[in-house]
């Protein structure tokens, strides 16, 4: 099975296997670093495999997706969505 449809968090044994091949030896360290959408991925590698990072870098990642649209969405009726009459522009105030 090729990686690029393993889902990120369960690629860790594969890409620990690859470097055992190519270095002769096993890691002594496995850290995760990410930021925004990728480090939903490290947010959840640490959630469903806890014991196999010694530390996971989360710069701000999107956990709650579906809040964050729901939450953009709200600022339609102020300035409505980009080809509405009441779409706010730089010399507007994006009231009607």
């Amino acid at each position: 099975m090729s990686l690029s449809v393993i889902p990120p968090p369960y690629q860790l044994h594969h890409w620990q296997d690859l470097t055992h091949t190519f270095y002769g030896h096993s890691h002594t360290k496995s850290y995760s670093f990410g930021c925004s959408y990728s480090d939903r991925q490290g947010i959840h590698s640490a959630d469903v495999f806890p014991h196999d990072f010694d530390g996971i870098i989360a710069g701000a990642p999107v956990i709650d997706l579906s809040n964050l649209v729901s939450w953009r969405a709200s600022f339609f009726p102020t300035t409505g969505t980009p080809d509405s009459h009441q779409a706010s522009s730089p010399h507007s105030s994006g009231r009607n």
